[in-house]
């Protein structure tokens, strides 16, 4: 079903996140190898499938904290909040529901109403995992009952990403997508206070850069109306001067769009963003 139209893979995500992200595994293997020990230390085994996988997609939503102290994570998860991830590699549905059914504490349930095999895994979050074709696997630490939903968006997968956003997730950059005004309160945390960006989200790609172990930051800001961005610019100057030096960075005005150029970050800091999200 998705093999001809894999940019809409992210779109069964669903919407309601607080942020998405997207991870080629491949080509970003330590930053993936830290966010595998991320889980194992919540108690959730997820190698089985993300070794197995070339591309990698999670959203996490509504219920997380931010972390106390103006720190710029996320600290943990409430009862209330989840993730959902989805995952596309090159296997086929059998050979993974055998490596998922010999992997240590996933159990296999038969789902009579979609017909579907369903896998769980009951460590400190409790994970559903399934494979609706081949080369895709869908995963939320939802409850059951909420879980049927995510596999309605495989049907029938919702318009949430911009174009930008979905072709770069069929590329080799990192890429994060914050809804709304979510990215100041993920870099800033108590210390964002009553600041807001007026935007309707704002997108960060991480690429490969030509120095090893360095990645090029590239962000790009989609005010709430086109004729804002003007009025968004020195908003978005003090945001970065509060996150980040803005020594050297290049600000980019749009018709509809600020791009901001020049970041670069190491391999570790990208991973610790990621596991701040985990």
């Amino acid at each position: 079903m998705y093999k001809e139209s894999r940019e809409n893979i992210p779109c069964i995500l669903g919407s309601g996140g607080n942020l998405y992200i997207h991870i080629p595994v491949k080509s970003h293997e330590f930053v993936v190898s830290a966010l595998k020990e991320g889980f194992r230390q919540r108690g959730i085994d997820v190698s089985p499938f993300i070794s197995r996988s070339d591309d990698l997609w999670a959203g996490y939503f509504p219920g997380m904290q931010l972390d106390d102290g103006g720190k710029s994570a996320l600290k943990g998860m409430t009862s209330g909040s989840f993730f959902r991830l989805v995952a596309s590699g090159r296997f086929s549905k059998g050979s993974f529901g055998v490596a998922l059914g010999m992997a240590s504490g996933w159990e296999k349930i038969k789902d009579k109403d979609s017909g579907l095999d369903y896998y769980t895994f009951d460590g400190e979050y409790k994970i559903t995992a399934t494979v609706p074709e081949s080369g895709l696997i869908i995963a939320s630490t939802e409850e059951s009952r909420a879980f049927t939903g995510l596999i309605e968006n495989y049907f029938n997968p919702p318009d949430i990403f911009s174009p930008l956003f979905l072709q770069e997730g069929i590329g080799d950059s990192i890429g994060i997508f914050f809804p709304g005004d979510n990215i100041t309160r993920f870099f800033l945390g108590n210390l964002a206070g009553g600041f807001k960006l007026p935007v309707d989200g704002v997108e960060i790609y991480f690429r490969l850069s030509q120095e090893e172990g360095i990645y090029q930051v590239e962000m790009r800001f989609i005010p709430v109306e086109a004729n804002m961005v003007k009025g968004l610019q020195a908003l978005v100057k003090i945001f970065l001067r509060s996150c980040f030096s803005d020594s050297g960075l290049n600000m980019e005005i749009g018709y509809s769009d600020i791009y901001v150029r020049g970041l670069t970050m190491k391999q570790e800091n990208v991973a610790e963003l990621v596991l701040a999200m985990f």
